[in-house]
């Protein structure tokens, strides 16, 4: 009796056991005995939660395949009841044909062939390369990192509204509107098919490839399939916001330009390499860097047999960006330029109803196999000469830093100037104080001072220029930086035969280069221009005007005894 009762557990254990293990089979490994669509093996849901439509996460997903297609399910049933009226009348030719001698009605394989349906399908398909997301349909393109993940969030968040039992035909599940693909990191693929919209129109029929329910969702499950290829494509040409520039290289019209970061992130540093070893302009450089890194697509041009087309095997500009690191530089090229009717399907009119143009420009970048149309503005920002990266300040001091001051003008006398407790001094060619405000004015001009031209690249006569042996005008300006000193000796020369400029020297500017022609005009001539001026004794309001109320007199200023009449 023990016995049979230890036999009946172990056998109620051992049923418990087989139920829970089909249980597990059905909600986690239930596979589909047979090759879906295209030959995918179809693995079902990983046991989803309540209304999730699958049981994943969007960063599982390796890879998604859509296919849209534009079926008229309208159409498509008025000619299904066109088929019934003429299967009834064909039911009866047959029956009237079959009682004839020799006649044989239609087969059922004839009757049950059903008619070609022509179908317009968009394919569209992305995968995951690493951290990246790249299109592999309709082309091969680099995909946008941030819509990409968009579109794998609205595919693992799908919710469900209803399921029920019934004939898929009935719902166009077998005549879908469109089919979603998808594969896991791990392998496990899934497929799900559209039909119809309900009959409230706010919702979709669906069903999970290999399973008889058909279920709903919400119409946005399948609207965020309907992307264009073009809307996920990564627009920008190159990113590299996150990075440090070292070096730019600049091709354009035979020359090159390089600029060459020699500081840190908080400390830049740019100096021009090429064609001339010089200090660049750090807010021009910081620009370049910044315009090459914000270039966005206008259009993309796929199916390309050959980049003489479009002027990029002839670059008109080619930019090398580079990070320090070998083989992990960006290079941009620029081609042919167009010009084309603004607007997308209709051309744009401005003011005076004429049809407005975009100029674009082709261009291409390294490691990334597509041709790209951008805004034509990009060529005067980026194609530059050394001229232009060039930093065209000719002097760079702090004037609260500066203690002494010498200006030497030929035919002249030497004006000497030297600040005591903050407060400025003629030292030379008389004793005297100097106007502070005109000693500031002198430094603010000087430092906006800025060359034209530099003459790197010309013989110039320093002696025919001005500038040797004693230049026309010198200014020496004696620097003291919390101990450090040093001086600045600027140099100006004669004017150019065409006056178009002023041969200069000194400062920051080791070799000659033009000014501008009224920039010696700031320079004092004489120590009476820089003089502090007394304010005459007795000083007042001028005759007739009155105090207004409230106000009071500056110190040194008097009021006439009485206001004086305003003339008949």
């Amino acid at each position: 009796m023990k016995t049979i009762k230890r036999m009946g557990v172990w056998a109620l254990i051992g049923v418990v056991l087989i139920v829970g293990i089909g249980i597990f089979l059905v909600k986690k490994v239930l596979v589909f005995d047979g090759d879906g669509a295209d030959g995918i093996r179809v693995v079902k849901s990983q046991n989803p939660a309540d209304g999730d439509l699958f049981g994943f996460d969007k960063s599982h997903i390796a890879s998604i395949d859509v296919t849209v297609r534009e079926v008229d399910y309208d159409a498509l049933e008025a000619d299904e009841e066109d088929d019934v009226d003429d299967a009834d009348v064909d039911d009866a030719t047959d029956e009237a044909l079959a009682e004839e001698p020799g006649v044989e009605g239609t087969t059922d394989d004839e009757e049950d062939t059903p008619p070609a349906v022509d179908v317009e399908e968009r394919h569209l398909a992305i995968a995951r390369v690493g951290d990246d997301w790249m299109l592999t349909k309709p082309v091969h393109a680099m995909a946008n990192r941030g819509l990409a993940d968009g579109l794998a969030a609205a595919v693992a968040d799908m919710k469900l509204t209803d399921e029920f039992d019934a004939e898929a035909g009935e719902y166009g599940l077998t005549n879908p509107s469109a089919i979603l693909s998808v594969k896991l990191k791990s392998g496990e693929e899934f497929k799900v098919v559209f039909g119809k919209d309900t009959t409230a129109g706010s919702g979709v029929y669906l069903a999970r490839e290999g399973e008889q329910q058909v279920l709903t969702a919400s119409s946005a499950a399948k609207s965020s399939l309907t992307k264009e290829p073009n809307d996920l494509r990564e627009k920008k040409i190159v990113d590299y916001a996150d990075r440090a520039v070292h070096r730019v290289v600049l091709d354009h019209g035979g020359k090159r330009v390089v600029i060459e970061n020699q500081g840190d992130d908080e400390a830049k540093e740019w100096w021009l390499s090429k064609p001339i070893h010089a200090m660049a302009d750090g807010m021009a450089c910081d620009d370049l860097v910044s315009d090459l890194g914000s270039m966005e697509a206008e259009e993309f041009v796929d199916n390309v047999a050959s980049l003489a087309a479009f002027g990029l095997d002839k670059p008109q500009l080619t930019a090398r960006i580079d990070f320090g690191e070998e083989d992990d530089d960006i290079v941009v090229m620029l081609g042919s330029e167009i010009e084309k009717a603004s607007g997308d399907d209709e051309p744009a009119y401005d003011a005076d109803d004429e049809a407005t143009t975009e100029k674009l420009v082709y261009c291409m970048a390294k490691g990334r196999d597509e041709i790209f149309l951008v805004d034509a503005e990009i060529i005067e920002k980026v194609k530059k000469d050394a001229i232009e990266m060039r930093d065209q300040q000719i002097v760079d001091f702090t004037a609260a830093d500066v203690t002494d001051v010498k200006i030497e003008r030929a035919g002249a006398d030497t004006i000497e100037l030297h600040k005591d407790n903050a407060l400025w001094m003629i030292t030379a060619p008389t004793q005297a104080s100097a106007d502070g405000s005109a000693v500031d004015n002198l430094f603010w001009d000087l430092k906006d001072v800025q060359a034209a031209d530099f003459l790197d690249d010309e013989e110039t006569n320093l002696e025919a220029a001005g500038l040797e042996p004693t230049p026309r005008i010198r200014i020496t300006i004696a620097v003291d930086e919390d101990g450090a000193k040093s001086e600045q000796v600027l140099s100006f020369g004669h004017m150019t035969k065409d006056e178009a400029g002023i041969y200069f020297v000194g400062g920051m500017v080791r070799t000659p280069c033009l000014i501008s022609a009224s920039a010696t005009d700031v320079i004092p001539a004489s120590a009476d221009d820089l003089m502090e001026v007394d304010e005459p004794e007795g000083a007042g309001m001028p005759e007739g005007m009155m105090m207004p109320e409230g106000m009071t007199m500056p110190e040194g200023m008097t009021m006439p005894s009485e206001p004086t009449a305003a003339p008949e």
